[in-house]
């Protein structure tokens, strides 16, 4: 599984140079941990506690950290620059600085001016993660597309080489169009979800099935097939927000926002759906007790990074509902205050007054509905995660966009 590269890693965070150097991947990824101890085996990946150590024997630097985002979608992760500014001082001359962290549209030019300054050769490539939690390895080692972005053709040549193991033909392209090529992307899946959400909402005010109707849609050869072109929850986990909100700030700059806004203000409205529906059906939550299903921003992922079921729990606690929540791949977590977290889905609906499933995991496909004791059989599906039929076939009422 490895190619052969030594690689010598840092962080500013303790706990993770430590769990790196244990071979013990703080996120729950396939193949994950096999590779670290793989790499760590042969001599091929070690962990130092100084920057300086990594940066300054090395002819490649590889930025690789997960950009952190404000609430609002805003990158802001001062890790960053600090990291290029080590480069800058520490790196050996001809050195290429190999960008994958998520960057704002601008971003790898104002740090390649920054280089040039220097008049030593280094070079910078921007060759943008396109990791999907849950196969994260995979993506890396075999990826769908590899762009490669860089302001001349030395550079790109450069990278691409180095980058050969992992793909024989990457796209090249400059460094600004790397940047929005990532923004573009994470923007178009976005709103793939914000639309199939809306478009669920019109289905089901002219008594179609939304599930039909996504079908049909799907069945287009125009469309691709792997679209996120489904009704269920509102996109989250951060990094969709990021990118579509990078464009929108750009856009207000040449007057052309308005799209992206929309994409949006579409999904903050639909976030609250499973709330509005719990409402809707037990009126004021004080003093309830609610069992939500699933934690984690989507199935087959430990991270809870801008989870939806996490907010939703915040907000079901400031409502004065007593919230247990069960999750079998939920990283451990300092609870909000008052979350009862449950070893199992049936203590987890013992007793309550409603079950708010939040993450479409594959375990829900497996409960005996009829077996399960809740105070009230309500099911509030705030996700497509479970099926109609079978949940009020065992006598439960249904709430939400799957049609009857």
């Amino acid at each position: 599984m490895t190619t052969g590269l030594r690689v010598v890693g840092w962080d500013p965070d303790p706990r993770l140079r430590g769990a790196v150097t244990a071979c013990a991947p703080v996120v729950a990824e396939p193949g994950l941990e096999q590779a670290m101890r793989e790499g760590s085996n042969r001599g091929l990946l070690s962990v130092v506690d100084d920057p300086e150590a990594a940066i300054g024997s090395a002819l490649v630097v590889h930025l690789a950290f997960d950009t952190e985002v404000g609430e609002s979608g805003e990158h802001e992760d001062p890790r960053l620059d600090a990291a290029v500014a080590a480069f800058v001082d520490t790196g050996l001359d001809d050195a290429l600085l190999l960008v994958s962290s998520q960057v704002r549209v601008g971003t790898c030019r104002r740090w390649l001016d920054a280089l040039r300054r220097e008049n030593r050769g280094m070079q910078l490539a921007h060759a943008p993660e396109n990791l999907r939690l849950g196969r994260a390895l995979e993506d890396f080692l075999r990826p769908d597309r590899l762009l490669i972005g860089a302001d001349d053709p030395a550079t790109h040549e450069r990278a691409a080489a180095l980058l050969a193991p992992f793909s024989a033909s990457p796209l090249a392209m400059g460094l600004a169009a790397a940047e929005l090529a990532k923004h573009a992307t994470n923007a178009y899946l976005a709103l793939c979800v914000a639309f199939a959400n809306d478009l669920a909402w019109l289905s089901l005010a002219a008594g179609a099935d939304p599930g039909e109707v996504a079908a049909g849609l799907r069945a287009d050869s125009r469309v691709s097939p792997s679209a996120p072109l489904r009704p269920g929850a509102a996109f989250s986990g951060a990094t969709l927000l990021r990118d579509v909100a990078a464009l929108r700030t750009l856009g207000e700059s040449c007057g052309r926002s308005e799209l992206f806004a929309a994409v949006i203000a579409a999904n903050t409205r639909h976030a609250d759906v499973a709330l509005t529906w719990l409402e809707d059906s037990l009126g004021s939550l004080h003093g309830t007790k609610l069992a939500v299903l699933g934690l984690t921003y989507k199935p087959g992922t430990s991270t809870l990074r801008d989870s939806l079921p996490l907010r939703l729990v915040s907000r079901l606690r400031e409502r004065g509902a007593a919230v247990s929540a069960w999750d079998p791949m939920a990283e451990a977590f300092e609870a909000p205050q008052g979350l009862v977290r449950v070893a199992s889905l049936e203590e987890c609906v013992e007793g309550a007054d409603a079950v708010v499933v939040m993450t479409p995991l594959p375990e829900l496909a497996q409960v005996e509905w009829a077996a399960l004791h809740p105070a009230r059989k309500l099911v509030v599906d705030g996700c497509m995660g479970v099926d109609r039929a079978t949940v009020e076939t065992a006598g439960w009422e249904y709430r939400g966009l799957a049609g009857g």
